[in-house]
């Protein structure tokens, strides 16, 4: 079963799996990068890298959340960020680069968090080459999935890295362990930001950790609407206290959403965190 599951599905791909090589080729032989003022330096070598950093870097994507987060956090305090489904660490790269920029002196801690073998191995080592400021950021990479506190779920890369999303054992492909986020983040009280673009996962997430969510301060989350029930994810998330704030894109397939937990901010306030 396993078999044929897999020939089924990599003649499906074939013609986007085609395109993806041939631009992916010409993307390695165009030598693509750049060298930011704050010393941070995107790379691509795949097609995937290209399409990702323009939607982070060139749309913005994540910006209103990002700076929204740095200005709201008290000059003494350290931002908590997730980043769930890293990819390629785009996202980071694009919080570095604006803390950099407008709050040089405050301080950060990063968690990122991605699935896909392969794809975590490219992550690991393009945030090897960072040069990070060691007083103010703090960057942990984890290798599995998330969702769920427990068990484990079947990852077949997906020649579009961006798109790999978890799977049926049907169809092969490495079977990945469910990170326990409480226990990842036991010493972090309280989440400034969470990103969330886990190809469907979003609802395992939502309905797994409710207390988390509670301390979560801002979301920006991939709703990925053949997966998900859309709906019932924002009941849920209401219920934290996670307001949407903003769709920031959508279309049939996707809707990218911004949340603020009013009650979280307003406590950090009080607080000063």
């Amino acid at each position: 079963m396993k078999a044929i599951g897999s020939l089924k599905r990599r003649l499906r791909e074939f013609p986007w799996w085609w395109r993806n090589r041939v631009r992916s080729f010409a993307i390695r032989r165009a030598g693509l990068g750049c060298r930011l003022r704050t010393g941070i330096e995107p790379t691509f070598s795949e097609w995937a890298d290209w399409s990702v950093f323009v939607d982070i870097f060139v749309e913005g994507d994540y910006d209103s959340a990002i700076r929204e987060t740095l200005d709201a956090a008290d000059a003494n305090a350290r931002v908590t960020v997730l980043d769930i489904g890293a990819n390629v660490g785009f996202f980071t790269l694009r919080l570095l680069h604006l803390r950099r920029r407008e709050r040089p002196r405050l301080g950060c801690n990063i968690h990122q968090f991605e699935a896909n073998p392969q794809t975590f191995t490219n992550l690991k080592r393009r945030m090897a080459r960072l040069v990070l400021d060691g007083e103010r950021e703090v960057l942990g990479t984890h290798f599995g999935a998330v969702g769920r506190p427990s068990g484990s779920l079947w990852i077949v890369a997906n020649p579009f890295h961006a798109m790999t999303a978890g799977q049926a054992s049907d169809f092969g492909g490495t079977e990945v362990q469910f990170i326990d986020l409480e226990t990842a983040l036991a010493n972090a009280p309280i989440i400034h930001l969470l990103k969330c673009d886990i190809e469907g996962g979003e609802t395992w997430l939502i309905e797994s950790y409710e207390a988390l969510l509670k301390r979560t301060q801002r979301a920006v989350i991939e709703f990925h609407l053949d997966r998900c029930n859309p709906e019932d994810c924002l009941r849920r998330l209401e219920r934290c206290g996670l307001q949407r704030r903003q769709i920031i894109a959508s279309n049939d397939y996707i809707s990218l959403e911004y949340f603020v937990n009013r009650e979280a901010t307003k406590r950090a306030a009080v607080t000063g965190a």
